[in-house]
Parts: C-alpha cells; structure tokens; sequence
C-alpha cells in the first residue's frame, strides 16, 4: 500500500512542478534523467534475465526505490521541508531504539517475527532485536546510518536538544552490540572521533570536540554496565566480539565467496550486464551456495550492480556518489559522512534492494549536496 501511495505523491509532485512551473537547478535535472534511465533501462534488461518471474520482484524493489529517490528531488526544495523530515526520522530513530531494548530484554516481538533470529541469543546473552526488519544486520544498518545524519544535522545546524542527540547515537551504539553488527559498531565509533576532531566544526560555539569527550565517558559508563548485566562475563565478551576478527569469520567467508560468483557472473557480460535481479537468481541456484551457504543474495551492492546493469551505466552511479561526496553545499559535511556510510554499508552488509529506507537516505543526502546556499530561519 505504502508503495502505490509512494508512486501517488511522485505524480502529484511532477504535476505540480510542471503547472506551476516551479525551477530546478540544472543538477538535479541531471541527477532525475539518470535514475529514470536506470528504470527504463532495468525494464528493458528484463529481457535478458534466466528468470523473468524472480526477477521481477527485484525491478519492483528498484522502481519504487527510485521513485523514493525522485519524491526526495522534487520535495525537498527547502530548508523547511528537510527540518520536517528530519524530525520524522528523528522520532522513528527514537521508535526503533526503544522498541529495540523491549525485544532485546524480554523476547516480545511486536512488529516482525522471523523463525531463527527470534530464538537465537546473542553474543551478551540478549535476544536479537528485529522491530519491523527481517533480520538485525538491516536494523543495525538504519540506526547507524540515520543516527549518524541525525548527530551532524542537529549539532552543526539546528543546536537541538543535546539530549535527544545523545539517547540517538548512544542507543545506536546499544543496538549494534545487540546485534552483534561489528562493523556497524566500528563506523559509529570512528565516525564520532572524526567528527570530534574536524577543526571547522569545533569553531562552532556547539563544539563538536565536547560532545565527543561526553560520548566517550558515557559510552564507558555504559559499556562497563552492559557487561556487568550480561549473562557472559568481560573475557568471554570480548573473544566473542573479536577473536575470530572480522576478516577470519564465517560471515565474512561467506561473503567473499558470494562476492567471486558475482564477479564471473559480471564477466560474462561486462558492458550491459545480465539484467535486473538476473544475479541473484543466479547465485542462489548455485548447489555449493545451496547446500553450505545457504544465502539468497551477494551481500555486495556494487558488485550486484555491475553484474546486472555492466560497466558502463555503473560508471554513472559513481558519477552520482562523486557529485555527492564533493558538493559545495552548506551541509557538505553530512553529504561526505553520508556517502561513505552508504559505501561502506553497501560492500559488506546486505543488498539494498528490498529496504526503502535505503533509498531515503540517498535521496536525502542527493539533495543536501546540490540544492542549498543558505539556511532559511524561522
């Protein structure tokens, strides 16, 4: 339903910038033609796929992810409508992080139910927490990327309530211990010490340094805690966290097998690519993958693009991330941290194709990078 209603508002936006006649700068013109020449493209590469019934499914996924992406372009045209949205995501960061601790100290899944993730425990001894994703990595993945957007847009521009900023990046570090996403654990962690030591943003009279200092001794307090609470003791904690490391576990294993399939399948037609969806289908029938890995998908974005779509309409999505990463804009900070979460988010977490939220963050840090040179106040 969501989606029809999303396709809905896209019309409605298009009718009006067309009557009222309403001017775009010229870059988001380049940045709509390009992701309308992804859609029509992918429909047409439907006629290259193995399977068309499975690969469907993948092109929906990717038109109403670009439709996200379009409505972001065409409404967020001012400050005033991006302050709005951000308090939208505030509030469901906020949502997300206290139904998060319900679930991880009791069990009651509310809103999603999976048949594994449901009645394994955690590395601490905890339940995963899902809230209304399918599994922990895709919840760990919001909450550190719009945790992060929240914490440099509140304190570089709006000077909100210093608390709220601390229940939202604190409780995002919570749930990537919860759900065991170290990699999650170790953007979050390194991105405040940048941010804490960037000269330009501690100029502000809202030093960034400062609230980074208060994180860290805070973060400890709350670490010690959680450690103290939980059903294994400190040694036992952290050889679970880290003692295999991150390149030796079985996950990442997995992943750089997946990550190889893919990367033939891209061969096999480097320029056009296979077809939208036309990866996966592939991947997933190999019997190796069947009988050991047992995984539906490359968990790689960028190698998955490549395979379906080739070379060269991969070189314009890179075309896009550069535009983003070196954009003059007034929030050019949150466009740098934002396109390398989403980069370091999209290597080695999860495909993208079936979470919009996904799609919201791009398109939120798309506009940030070209539509703005002054802030409006109330």
């Amino acid at each position: 339903m969501y989606r029809i209603v999303s396709l809905i508002c896209l019309v409605a936006l298009f009718l009006k910038t067309l009557f009222k006649g309403i001017k775009l700068s010229s870059q988001i013109y380049v940045f709509i033609f390009i992701w309308l020449y992804f859609l029509i493209y992918g429909g047409f590469s439907l006629s290259l796929v193995p399977s068309f019934k499975q690969s469907i499914g993948h092109y929906v996924n990717y038109f109403y992810g670009i439709v996200l992406v379009l409505i972001c372009l065409l409404y967020l045209r001012n400050y005033s409508n991006i302050k709005s949205l951000m308090k939208n995501i505030q509030l469901n960061v906020i949502l997300v992080i206290l139904f998060s601790v319900e679930e991880t100290l009791f069990g009651q899944y509310l809103f999603s139910y999976h048949p594994i993730w449901s009645t394994r425990l955690n590395s601490l001894g905890f339940h995963h927490p899902l809230v209304q994703f399918y599994n922990p990595n895709d919840l760990a993945v919001f909450v550190t990327m719009f945790s992060l957007l929240l914490t440099v847009f509140y304190i570089k521009y709006e000077k909100n309530n210093k608390f709220l900023i601390y229940f939202i990046y604190l409780g995002s570090i919570l749930i990537t211990f919860v759900t065991d996403a170290k990699i999650c654990q170790i953007i979050l962690i390194i991105f405040i010490v940048i941010l804490g030591g960037n000269q330009k943003l501690n100029k502000k009279k809202y030093s960034l340094g400062k609230i980074m200092t208060t994180y860290i001794f805070i973060f400890s307090i709350f670490m010690l805690l959680l450690i103290f609470i939980s059903k294994n003791n400190f040694i036992i904690f952290f050889l679970s966290q880290f003692s295999d490391g991150i390149l030796k576990s079985n996950s990442m294993q997995t992943r750089f097998y997946l990550w190889k399939k893919g990367f033939e399948l891209f061969i096999k037609s480097p320029f056009l690519g296979l077809g939208v969806g036309a990866t996966e289908t592939l991947v997933s029938n190999d019997l190796l993958i069947k009988q050991i890995y047992k995984v539906g998908n490359i968990h790689n974005f960028f190698i998955e693009f490549l395979a379906d779509f080739g070379f060269i309409n991969f070189l314009l999505l890179i075309y896009i991330f550069y535009k983003i990463f070196i954009s003059k804009s007034i929030f050019k900070y949150i466009c740098k941290i934002g396109i390398v979460i989403f980069l370091i988010c999209s290597i080695v977490l999860t495909t993208f194709l079936n979470m919009l939220y996904i799609w919201l963050f791009l398109g939120v840090i798309l506009v940030l990078s070209i539509n703005f040179k002054k802030i409006e106040h109330s």
